[in-house]
């Protein structure tokens, strides 16, 4: 399969109220459909139309469009499976399905040439286990995440959403070497990434807006070591700082640049 035939993925959050659930399986297997040409970003409006509302439900209920919700509370009749009010004892984390941890390699043949034909022989490799529907498994405005890469140890999965692909932590070291500002290609850690072709993937290191946009669309539920103390892309207006964030609670510290924490790189997908 050729990444053509599945780098429009529909925006998750189009479900809307009146999706059955039939529907919402048909849509986790079919997720992908084609794309071609660029697209100007979208306008605010439409994305209010086509966009998931982050709005706590039940877990596995219907996604509303932020529009919808908007419509739904001015009318006074959002359903019952949106949470006005918080819950503190089901709007908790704990209450989310977290991705398996895949059991067989995948996506790492030398014959695979596109990101697309990765994808694809993980699903027939771990079948359900290279896949997180967090229309299901979340209870807010989670995406749906695809298993591009399984060494056995270390994976890569896509963030549909955004149509971007992150890495396992990679290494650990100050923030030039993260970043790759004003230092020697070679000692460019996101820039030196050996996991899949560089011909396939363009690595950089993320920002915090970055990293706060995965985390709405689940990434805390799907990618390992998130407990870690990762380098963001974003300096502080003092410039010897620059934001680390800590992907399990979204907590964002400012760090001297010289100091070391680990290393995670979003890719941006060439084929």
């Amino acid at each position: 399969m050729k990444l053509s035939t599945f780098m429009a993925y529909t925006i998750i959050g189009t479900i809307i109220l009146s999706c059955t659930e039939a529907a919402n399986n048909k849509r986790e297997q079919n997720n992908i459909k084609r794309n071609t040409g660029n697209s100007p970003a979208a306008t605010a409006g439409e994305i209010s139309k086509v966009q998931a509302s982050y709005i706590y439900r039940n877990r596995g209920a219907n996604q509303l469009t932020h529009e919808i919700l908007q419509k739904n509370i001015k009318a006074d009749s959002a359903p019952d499976t949106i949470h006005l009010i918080p819950d503190s004892q089901v709007d908790i984390d704990r209450q989310v399905s977290t991705a398996t941890i895949p059991s067989k390699k995948c996506g790492n043949l030398t014959n695979h040439s596109s990101i697309g034909e990765r994808i694809t022989h993980c699903e027939r490799i771990n079948g359900s286990e290279s896949f997180w529907n967090g229309i299901k498994n979340g209870i807010s405005g989670e995406g749906v995440w695809r298993l591009v890469f399984n060494d056995g140890r270390e994976q890569v999965w896509l963030d549909v959403n955004t149509k971007t692909l992150w890495s396992p932590i990679i290494d650990k070291g100050n923030w030039q070497e993260a970043s790759g500002y004003d230092i020697e290609s070679d000692s460019y850690t996101c820039g030196n990434i050996k996991l899949l072709p560089a011909d396939q993937v363009r690595w950089r290191l993320p920002n915090r807006n970055e990293f706060l946009a995965a985390d709405l669309n689940g990434a805390r539920f799907v990618l390992k070591d998130i407990d870690a103390l990762l380098w963001t892309a974003s300096s502080d207006n003092n410039q010897s700082l620059a934001w680390a964030i800590e992907q399990e609670t979204g907590i964002l510290s400012l760090k001297e640049k010289t100091s070391s924490q680990e290393i995670r790189c979003i890719g941006t997908i060439l084929k």
